[in-house]
């Protein structure tokens, strides 16, 4: 969801900038509780490895690829899938 309260069109992000513009700062939420995306990092090219933490309770430390094609909203609702299990994997993919 943007500042303003609207939802952001699903977009494809072509660069590590790209990237780090569509997710850093974004906001997760499932239930009552809500997680705030922080990109520490994007390696690679074409396909990324996005460094990314979730500040909440608890918070949480991923190591998500992203492939070409991948948008920020499949990227930030695979986190969500992830933020929720009991045990993160240390890598995941979003599809």
């Amino acid at each position: 969801m943007a500042k303003d309260g609207r939802h952001r069109p699903a977009r494809l992000a072509r660069t590590r900038d790209d990237w780090y513009a569509a997710l850093d700062g974004r906001r997760i939420r499932r239930g009552r509780k809500h997680w705030r995306v922080e990109v520490a990092g994007v390696h690679g090219t074409g396909n990324y490895w996005l460094q990314v933490t979730l500040v909440g309770h608890p918070s949480r430390d991923i190591l998500l690829r992203v492939t070409p094609g991948t948008t920020s909203e499949a990227a930030l609702h695979t986190l969500a899938e992830l933020v929720t299990q009991e045990r993160v994997p240390s890598v995941s993919e979003a599809a």
